[in-house]
């Protein structure tokens, strides 16, 4: 390699470094094309097009890396994992096990070829890497965490909750091996492990706010009125954004199809400005484009906003809380579409008023929430009459509760009824559809 190629290599990764994709990108297009054979080049370029979410583009470029130096471990895994953003999984596969073959204990690699296993439910396999790369990591607690995910994944409980154990035990901090430990015992009935979980939790980080709402959830004492900003972040740029939309697949999850009807259902010309409320990855982007001149999304986590940038569907995507968000951009949307994000509020007033400032007159509001099928709480001490605040973290509210809300909102409800939203552990979850339309002042 030339001392001018050298430089070229070293300005552009320093672009790369200090965040200027495009420039980056220019920098590294100039540099093959003058000179077409230089596969650390390429390799730069295709890294350039996936900062600028352009994974695409990306692809050809990381090939060519691959195709002149195929003996570069990282080229291949870098490739793969573009393959991979690109849901093209088992080209990803393919092109992950190249790069283990050439560099053995590519922690990364494995990692990652493991998990697609799991969610193929090719669980013995993924077990076995695993166990590899705790061989060869044994201070490896994220080794450990993945190993307990995927024996939970394979029933395989009790060993399970040893590996989580093992992680805490390596990383005191690692709140993902507390907070997965504390759900396996929650979904099995087995309250007082998930508390002790919990407390020894809050013993190590007592101010630890994700920690003090699952103890909330899985105890029902000094419930709040809604998840702290805290918790879904935490939830959300943690584990689910690059994996979310596997996961809810896994769940038949029925939300999209719900707003496609609706979407079919409507004079498109009806709806110009259309903001994505809880956006998450832009699950539900795609099909709200169409009818769109004007497409904001908006969410607390930005990792989920990343995911979603990927998709191009967007005019404008704001990291910010809803409620917030509402009050800021007054009198602005034609159509609110906010799908499984109120779980996340048992209070559900100030949201909803928020939502009605928000719409332009005559404006539509398309939200769902998990329901109750039952219209109408019980009579007991436990209920309070609105919500409940379920072991998983997620809200269940009675459907008078909202409807209530909503009409004290300036709201009109067009339509209210109870769907199935998606199965947990194979069983349907319940909740309401809610279409309503702001009442002109």
């Amino acid at each position: 390699m030339s001392a001018d190629d050298a430089n070229l290599r070293t300005r552009i990764i320093e672009k790369l470094r200090a965040g200027d994709f495009e420039g980056a990108r220019g920098s590294a297009q100039s540099a093959v094309d003058s000179t077409p054979d230089n596969a650390p080049l390429w390799h730069l370029l295709g890294i350039a097009h996936v900062q600028c979410q352009e994974l695409e583009l990306a692809i050809p470029c990381l090939e060519k890396a691959v195709e002149l130096k195929p003996s570069k471990a990282n080229y291949h895994f870098n490739l793969g994992y573009t393959l991979q953003k690109l849901s093209r999984i088992q080209d990803a596969k393919q092109v992950y096990r190249k790069a283990i073959q050439l560099q053995a204990n590519f922690v990364e690699a494995q990692t990652n070829l493991a998990n697609l296993l799991v969610n193929e439910a090719a669980f013995s396999e993924a077990i076995l890497i695993f166990r590899d790369v705790i061989h060869s990591n044994p201070e490896n607690a994220d080794a450990c965490f993945n190993l307990a995910n995927a024996l939970l994944a394979n029933s395989e409980f009790e060993e399970s909750t040893q590996w989580y154990r093992a992680a805490i035990d390596l990383d005191c901090g690692h709140s993902a091996a507390r907070e997965n430990l504390a759900r396996a015992y929650t979904e099995r009935s087995m309250t007082q492990d998930a508390v002790g979980v919990l407390q020894s939790w809050l013993e190590f980080d007592p101010d630890n706010e994700f920690a003090k709402y699952m103890q909330a959830a899985i105890t029902g004492e000094d419930l709040p009125d809604r998840a702290s900003d805290e918790c879904v972040k935490n939830t959300f740029d943690r584990f689910f954004a690059t994996s979310f939309e596997e996961q809810l697949a896994k769940l038949d999850y029925r939300m999209p199809a719900l707003i496609q009807e609706y979407i079919d259902s409507i004079d498109k010309s009806d709806h110009s400005i259309v903001l994505d409320a809880g956006c998450g990855t832009g699950l539900i982007g795609p099909i709200l484009k169409p009818i769109s001149s004007r497409l904001v999304g908006v969410d607390l986590s930005e990792d989920m906003l990343a995911e979603a940038k990927s998709k191009r569907v967007y005019d404008e995507l704001v990291e910010a809380e809803l409620s917030a968000f509402f009050k800021q951009r007054m009198a602005e949307f034609d159509l609110i579409v906010c799908s499984d994000t109120l779980c996340y509020f048992g209070e559900l007033s100030e949201v909803v008023a928020a939502s009605a400032g928000s719409l332009t007159d005559q404006g539509n509001f398309l939200f769902t929430v998990e329901a109750f099928s039952d219209p109408e709480p019980p009579e007991s001490e436990s209920s309070n009459g609105k919500f409940q605040l379920q072991a998983n973290g997620r809200y269940r509210h009675w459907p008078e509760y909202v409807k209530s809300v909503v009409s004290k909102s300036g709201l009109k409800i067009l339509d209210c009824r109870l769907v199935v939203i998606r199965k947990e552990l194979g069983v349907d979850v319940s909740g309401l559809l809610v279409v309503c339309m702001k009442i002109d002042d």
